[in-house]
């Protein structure tokens, strides 16, 4: 990865976008493709981010649905003596949350530190935010109100082996991914018809897919999201795990992938000795819980790029992941005709036998 493209990345990771708070990190997504003459961009009520790319009379329309949104904190109280208590936006473990540098949303960006109350039993409720505030007047002096958004205060940092360790990895590291997918087909003028979605949202219910997926026509649709990684002390050692290509995801809490897609993605990345890997998970959803049952039911299937520690301010992940899946992207792009297309309708790819 170059310095510019390390550069987009630590930005894009480091934004506010908490789920229903997205505005920072839309705004630069919708600025970053704008002016380019190769995209139709637009921004619906609901502000998820649909960037459409139609150079081909032949191909088939596919659609890649990646969530900008991240888990977060909302100010629920501030008491008289200057402490701020709050409400999680989306999953939190209160273990992840305790002791953790958090920044505020407000005109100056305001640094604390979640600590808890003496108790017994050890909860989100128990918890409370130190600015350094002494009175309640003080915080809303700084602009700490009732609504404010709070996200972990992390910077990306590069690791050993190529990997990075930043807050809300998921799910920037897939939105970059499908930034530089997109840089790729305008640069190369790639014969495709392509729509990326960056949707909002996510974290809390799939709000905004469910929302975008009714605007757009599409073909086949993928929600390209992140899994857990399975190499970690505690965890049951499989191979779905970081450094190591793209997950299939089979089926989860919210989706059964259709079998024609699926096989058809087996058998061409095998075809072209592409990595790939399966993902275990099947609890936890992502978009693709809207995508696959709206309009007249959509050909769907999620891909998934590993992380460690997701929902955590110091998730890690591999730069060399992101490489991989846009391999596999462009690769289905590049490949998927309009016969192919009626082979995966009506399930003729079949499994390869080894």
């Amino acid at each position: 990865m170059n310095k510019k493209d390390f550069k987009l990345l630590k930005y894009l990771c480091e934004i506010n976008g908490v789920s229903g708070f997205e505005n920072e990190a839309t705004n630069f997504i919708f600025n970053y493709f704008k002016d380019n003459k190769d995209f139709e961009i637009t921004k619906d009520k609901f502000h998820n981010i649909i960037v459409k790319y139609f150079h081909s009379k032949d191909k088939p329309v596919i659609s890649v649905f990646t969530h900008i949104d991240e888990v977060g904190l909302i100010v629920s109280d501030i008491t008289n003596d200057g402490f701020i208590k709050f409400k999680t936006i989306g999953g939190w473990n209160p273990l992840t949350l305790y002791m953790m540098k958090v920044k505020f949303n407000n005109d100056k960006k305001t640094i604390g530190v979640i600590s808890s109350e003496v108790s017994k039993n050890f909860t989100v409720d128990n918890l409370y935010i130190d600015c350094g505030y002494q009175s309640k007047k003080e915080a809303i002096d700084d602009g700490i109100t009732i609504g404010t958004d709070i996200i972990p205060y992390s910077e990306l940092t590069l690791l050993s082996g190529n990997k990075i360790m930043v807050k809300a990895l998921d799910n920037r590291i897939s939105c970059f991914t499908l930034i530089k997918l997109l840089d790729k087909l305008s640069k190369n003028k790639i014969d495709a018809n392509f729509i990326g979605v960056f949707s909002v949202q996510e974290e809390v219910g799939c709000r905004g897919s469910k929302i975008s997926i009714n605007e757009i026509d599409s073909d086949i649709s993928f929600a390209l999201d992140t899994t857990d990684s399975f190499d970690v002390p505690g965890l049951e050692r499989l191979d779905c795990t970081i450094n190591n290509g793209v997950a299939l995801s089979l089926v989860d809490g919210g989706t059964i992938a259709h079998l024609g897609l699926f096989r058809y993605i087996e058998n061409l990345l095998k075809k072209k000795k592409i990595k790939f890997q399966y993902d275990p998970m099947n609890v936890g959803g992502t978009d693709s819980s809207q995508i696959h049952i709206a309009k007249n039911g959509i050909i769907n299937l999620t891909l998934s790029i590993p992380i460690r520690y997701m929902h955590t301010p110091y998730s890690i992940g591999s730069i060399n992941d992101i490489d991989k899946t846009l391999k596999v992207l462009l690769a289905i792009l590049k490949d998927l005709d309009k016969t192919k297309l009626n082979k995966i309708y009506e399930y003729k790819f079949q499994k390869i036998i080894k």
